[in-house]
């Protein structure tokens, strides 16, 4: 599904969690490679909700790395449903004005991206002699053909990315228009009239975040604004509703109908949903797109996806839901922003911000969230990329907003149990079990029908050793090849080169802190943005080590449980046997900025990095 979300300039954030600077600070000029010095879009909208764009921008060289970022730009568009043309492409270097040529300026098909296909065409322009402090100007204008939503205008957008000094945008409708923003530091002007609305900064803007690693942006401060042509969810239009609905409530194909026979076999209602998108997935290859059609963002018929044997994320949403529906369960599809790390608008606007169809069920008091695109089932879950958001339900009777379920730290679960020997010829060995339970399982179910079991056991055995220095290992024989989501239990051996710790106290072994441990350790001083952590889960390991006497004076022991994350690690001896034990809980995919600064959080981050921090063990 194609994205209604705009990003004026998109930015990037790391991914890697090494511990940030003290110096984090909102950015100023002298950080920017470049500046937008204007900034104008002029909408005019029709009364089906389909419109004529025309951008206009100058933005101004400021260091080296932008010559070839700004220096050509690349734009796409769907011959099908869109209109493009280039009105104006100039470079002004100090007095000297230079119009691009028609032959830096290039259309051409696109080929497709991800899975499936479409129609495509790319535009780039090359702008010619861009030096720093060159200006570029571009003018181009798109005119949508057939809305994606007939009857609907839409626009949702937040401002990002480089400095801009001017901007302006102006909508002009043949149908009335609504409108909100968000704007906590007072740069938006706002002129609104039924069918005419002007946006306009009244000052330079600049929000970017810079010196912070994991960085998790508050939306609300950032300016957004929404626009479109209802006031609420529930004004949607019908025809777009029953689309879905209609192919919902249809007759299945021969092929969904055996699907069903099956499934009515099922009495777990979890385990009949896995049955259902499980059989769908064996049935139907799902592609990202199809060839361009005027049906914009509605599904196609059940027959013809089973005919063709492919199909897009609106079309696995009916499918489910038209076998599910007769299996007793109420369905709507529904649309929501997938992606796993994403900033979400704050505001309170029926304008669109979807890039994706889901399938919502209810049966009884029981509610599910559904995406059919996975190669995995998971219906007592929920997937990472579409968990705790905003989504839109298409129910013909009165379309509404809700929130998917939010993952905590016990629905996945990693545990790991080994029993390892330290031998005196520098090497050492383990054998024990990795368990992955729950959503911690979920990456692995069907992994064995895209990857080799070579590669699979490469990526098993590194929960359990370290990579570098494995000597051999093994794994018990295993099948990933259903897509069903189950709890799993490997057996492993390793073998690895040894190297002890010197120390002031004599020679150690180094247990290192789990991974998730690593996410707690930035600097709060100063620090702007929240830090953005991964899917909750919890870590647990219980070594015994034995084959070298270990020197232990007492128990050691530490825990705590906090919003963020609840942790514990416990170490003994007896007859001779070092016992380590650990536990992580991350509760959370975010710590919000507001709670950085509080006496609570750092009270908690100064007891879990010292509670499990790594640990060297003095042999004696």
């Amino acid at each position: 599904m194609t994205a209604f979300r705009i990003f004026l300039v998109l930015f990037k954030s790391l991914v890697f969690f090494a511990p940030s600077v003290s110096q984090a600070r909102w950015a100023d000029l002298e950080d920017a490679p470049a500046v937008v010095k204007e900034m104008k879009w002029h909408y005019y909208v029709k009364k089906d909700g389909s419109f004529r764009l025309r951008i206009h921008r100058e933005i101004e060289i400021l260091k080296e790395a932008a010559r070839a970022d700004y220096g050509m730009v690349r734009l796409t568009f769907d011959p099908v449903l869109e209109k493009f043309k280039v009105l104006k492409a100039e470079v002004i270097n100090g007095k000297q004005r230079t119009t691009v040529h028609k032959s830096n300026i290039e259309i051409k098909p696109l080929a497709s991206s991800g899975p499936g296909f479409n129609e495509r065409q790319q535009v780039t322009i090359v702008f010619p002699d861009t030096n720093v402090g060159s200006r570029l100007i571009l003018t181009y204008e798109k005119e949508e053909l057939h809305p994606a939503v007939p009857g609907l205008f839409s626009e949702h957008f937040m401002l990002a990315g480089e400095p801009i000094e001017n901007f302006k945008v102006e909508i002009s409708s043949d149908i009335p228009l609504n409108f909100k923003f968000n704007d906590p530091d007072s740069y938006l002007s706002v002129s609104a009239e039924p069918k005419k609305i002007s946006y306009s900064l009244k000052k330079p803007y600049f929000r970017k975040i810079v010196d912070e690693q994991n960085a998790h942006f508050k939306a609300t401060d950032y300016l957004w604004i929404a626009t479109t042509s209802i006031a609420e969810i529930s004004e949607l239009p019908i025809n777009t509703l029953k689309a879905y609905q209609k192919e919902i409530d249809s007759p299945l194909p021969a092929s969904f109908e055996k699907v069903l026979a099956q499934a009515k076999l099922i009495s777990s209602s979890t385990q009949q949903i896995d049955y259902v998108t499980s059989s769908l997935a064996d049935l139907v290859r799902y592609v990202g797109d199809w060839r361009a059609v005027r049906s914009g963002y509605h599904p196609r018929s059940l027959n013809t996806i089973a005919a063709s044997g492919y199909g897009d994320c609106k079309d696995f949403s009916v499918a489910a839901g038209a076998i599910l529906s007769k299996l007793g369960y109420t369905a709507h599809a529904s649309w929501i922003w997938r992606g796993q790390f994403t900033t979400f608008s704050p505001l309170d606007s029926p304008a669109l911000d979807v890039n994706h169809a889901i399938l919502y069920l209810r049966k009884g008091s029981d509610v599910f969230w559904i995406d059919p695109t996975n190669r995995a089932s998971y219906a007592k879950g929920i997937f990472p990329d579409i968990a705790d958001r905003p989504v839109i339900i298409l129910n013909p009777s009165k379309p509404f907003f809700s929130r998917t379920h939010r993952p905590t730290a016990a629905d996945g679960v990693v545990e790991i149990n080994s029993e390892i020997d330290l031998s005196e010829d520098g090497t050492m060995t383990s054998s024990g079990t990795l368990e992955l339970k729950g959503s911690a399982a979920l990456p692995w179910a069907g992994s064995q029908l895209s990857s080799s079991k070579k590669s699979l056991d490469h990526s098993l055995i590194r929960w359990v050793a370290n990579a570098d220095n494995l000597v051999d290992w093994n794994l018990n024989e295993y099948d990933l090849h259903s897509r069903l989501v189950q709890d799993l239990k490997f057996q492993f051996k390793t073998k690895e080169i040894w190297r002890p710790i010197q120390t002031s106290a004599g020679m150690g072994i180094m247990i290192p802190g789990p991974y998730y441990h690593g996410y707690f350790r930035f600097q709060r001083n100063n620090r702007q943005s929240g830090v953005r952590l991964d899917t909750p889960l919890t870590l647990v390991r219980n070594l015994k080590i034995r084959g070298r006497p270990i020197s232990l004076k007492t128990k050691l022991e530490c825990l705590g449980e906090t919003p963020w994350a609840g942790f514990e690690k416990k170490v003994w001896l007896d007859q001779g046997t070092l016992h380590f034990q650990d536990r992580i809980a991350v509760n959370l995919s975010a710590i919000e900025a507001d709670s950085i600064p509080s006496l609570e959080f750092e009270k908690f981050q100064n007891s879990i990095l010292l509670c499990l921090q790594e640990s060297v063990m003095i042999l004696k």
